[in-house]
């Protein structure tokens, strides 16, 4: 009897992992033809894509602990003019604290906007972020814009600073794109291991799906889910919902149900995973990648509670096995990522039982106990291709690890101790709980069931949130770009190079800023330089024809043409009680200080341009026709306050290079609303 007993349990093991295996063979020779990261990741392309109007959604109930922290460094890290995006928090009427916590953002940004529900909270993500969908369309009538895509993020998300600039670009290719989602974490010790062992183990699963999983998918064309976070959808997509409502409200993982639907329409999830260069905070380089940081549940009970919450949405609500089968146009590879996704509630609850079982096998062979797997036996020749399926696993996962968190996570991870890792067990024990409860609350009787179904037709879902935490000011300071970061992602300068930079200083004992060094001693230009400095602040780079075209007699008027050559600027129009003026990079804040006093009278907003546009523009722009036919309309638009000075110069550096008129530039950047046009 117990040798039947052991032959189910290992042919049932090859039957659940035999198609991971060959998945993971696929996947393996795909990684022979692909970089690590998207093969076709330009960051010059990157950069050179003119930024569009981009909507930030955040859904919040009682997150007035952690929505200010979490914005206001998003705003502080991005590499994005503020302008060219706004914050939607999505709030609840009964819920007065967050609300007040955003308004307090307001207050400080100009791009952060309440939402507050019509209804009291909590309802669920899906209606809410719906909810504030519909507002956004309302804002843009108001102002005149129209937003090109948008994003979904938590409230409690570290969000790259380049996503932005990144899901600008892809956008331009694709309709709907996901970022990784990596856990965060503390450094790993033997100190910690228990006190951190839960949210580990989300940072486990999740470095494997994300580095290896999703990767395949989206090689595959299969079907890639939302991850709920760290998403965004096209315009074009948007619109395609009725009434905007783009997240369905009948699942408790509505992200997950909305790609779904999205794949079923023929729209592909991009999955993007991608390195950028990044200069950590003691001056080393490495390769980052461009993904969402999130804390996750630190105790048994929260995780085992958002787990039983992702098992019912995915493989009870948004999905069942008969959609696997059923006729449609999904691919092959589309229905086999469905069937994993459908599998993962049968899989989490016999890889556990499979616990006992090895362990007794082990203790057998050095323990007088009945054999469950008699030496050369059909059982026993399955036991060692299921042990070789288990190592395989760990390999995969262990892999994934290193890439993401390193070495150090691995050990701890997939070898404390090896074959069968605490961490790894304790993993499979939530999810194997988590399952029970999700079946058991589905499943327990008939009867019951049906009354729940009909209770869930009167009464909506509600939100079934996890608390939030978030990353102290110490820390997150690994997450700010600094001026060697942005040179390196543009391809201004190298890595070997910029190392020489910083040892050139070390010796030098250089206490100045380091992109003055960098110009003096040639390892960039000016123009480079600027480019950079311009990406870091709120202030944009001025050059070429657009210097010369707006040096205009009424730009430099109430100014003495000696002042301004001795200092170096250039003013190029007033607008907005602010005077746009223009300087180089070594221009020095007591230089300002001291320029501002000659003019107490004006409010000066301070830009870049190189020395010699500063020099010939002084020399020569005002004796040169000025163009005010070809961008009144602009001047228009900033005279009323539906562009500011930074929209309006994006706008006329895009026209310019792209050989359109201003008011296209204006409608393709999103600057510009089609209806009121």
């Amino acid at each position: 009897m117990l040798y039947y007993v052991g032959l189910i349990i290992v042919i049932i093991f090859i039957l659940m992992g035999i198609d991971d295996f060959i998945w993971d063979v696929v996947s393996l020779i795909q990684s022979f033809f692909r970089v690590d990261g998207n093969k076709d990741l330009d960051l010059d392309a990157v950069f050179n894509e003119p930024q569009k109007m981009m909507a930030i959604m955040i859904a919040a109930w009682h997150e007035d602990n952690v929505i200010e922290d979490v914005i206001r460094h998003f705003i502080n890290t991005t590499i994005y003019k503020r302008s060219m995006y706004h914050v939607f928090v999505g709030v609840y009427p009964n819920d007065l604290e967050t609300i007040e916590a955003v308004r307090r953002l307001e207050l400080e940004f100009k791009n952060v906007h309440a939402i507050i529900n019509e209804l009291d909270g909590p309802t669920t993500k899906a209606q809410n972020l719906n909810y504030v969908v519909s507002q956004i369309m309302a804002f843009e009538k108001v102002h005149k814009v129209e937003f090109k895509s948008f994003t979904v993020h938590d409230s409690e998300d570290v969000i790259h600073p380049f996503e932005l600039r990144m899901t600008n670009y892809i956008m331009t290719k694709y309709s709907a794109v996901q970022f990784p989602v990596f856990p965060l974490i503390e450094y790993p010790r033997f100190g910690n291991f228990f006190k951190n062992i839960t949210s580990n183990t989300y940072a486990d699963e999740f470095a494997e799906h994300h580095y290896l999983t999703m990767v395949h998918r989206n090689d595959s064309q299969a079907f890639v889910p939302s991850a709920g976070t760290g998403f965004a959808i096209r315009r074009d997509v948007m619109e395609s919902f009725e009434d905007y409502a783009f997240l369905p409200t009948d699942s408790l993982t509505e992200d997950y149900k909305l790609a779904y639907e999205l794949y079923r329409k023929g729209v592909h999830m991009h999955y993007v995973l991608d390195k950028v260069p990044h200069i950590t905070n003691d001056f080393k380089m490495k390769n980052s990648y461009v993904a969402t940081r999130s804390m996750f549940p630190r105790t048994f009970k929260t995780a085992v509670r958002q787990k039983k919450r992702w098992i019912t949405g995915i493989t009870m609500q948004s999905v069942h096995f008969s959609d696997v089968f059923k006729k449609s146009d999904l691919s092959w590879a589309g229905r086999y990522s469905l069937y994993r996704d459908q599998k993962a509630k049968v899989g989490n609850l016999i890889a556990f039982i499979g616990y006992p079982v090895f362990v007794y096998f082990v203790v057998s062979l050095f323990v007088d106990l009945p054999v469950i797997y008699p030496k050369y036996s059909l059982s026993w020749y399955l036991s060692l291709v299921v042990t070789i399926l288990m190592i395989e696993r760990l390999i995969f996962r262990s892999i994934s690890i290193y890439k993401v968190y390193g070495l150090k996570s691995v050990f701890f991870s997939t070898f404390f101790p090896p074959l069968i890792p605490i961490r790894y067990v304790w993993g499979n024990l939530i999810n194997f709980t988590a399952t029970i409860q999700a079946m058991k609350e589905r499943y327990k009787n008939p009867e019951k069931k049906h009354k729940k179904e009909r209770r869930v037709k009167k009464k909506p879902l509600q939100w079934d949130k996890t608390e939030h935490h978030f990353l102290e000011a110490s820390v997150l300071k690994n997450y700010y770009l600094r001026l060697g970061d942005i040179l390196l992602k543009r391809n201004y300068i190298t890595q070997k190079k910029l190392k020489r930079a910083f040892r050139s200083i070390q010796k030098q004992g250089y206490k100045g800023p380091l992109g003055q060094f960098l110009v003096k001693e040639q390892y960039v230009d000016e123009s480079a330089l600027l480019t950079s400095l311009s990406d870091l602040t709120e202030s944009v780079f001025v050059f070429n024809e657009i210097v010369i075209n707006n040096a205009s007699i009424d730009g430099l008027k109430g100014y003495r043409i000696e002042d301004l050559k001795a200092y170096g600027v250039l003013p190029l129009f007033d607008r907005q009680g602010c005077t746009f003026i223009l300087s180089s990079y070594d221009f020095s804040l007591d230089q300002k200080k001291r320029f501002e006093a000659l003019y107490p009278e004006k409010t000066f907003c301070w830009h870049y341009a190189t020395k010699r546009e500063i020099e010939m523009s002084l020399k020569y722009g005002p004796t040169l026709p000025y163009r005010s036919d070809s961008y009144a309309f602009g001047y228009a638009m900033l005279d009323y306050e539906y562009l500011d000075s930074i929209q309006f110069m994006i706008a006329l550096d895009y026209s310019v290079n792209a050989g359109i008129s201003f008011k296209d530039a204006l409608l393709n950047l999103g600057l510009l609303n089609r209806i009121d046009l």
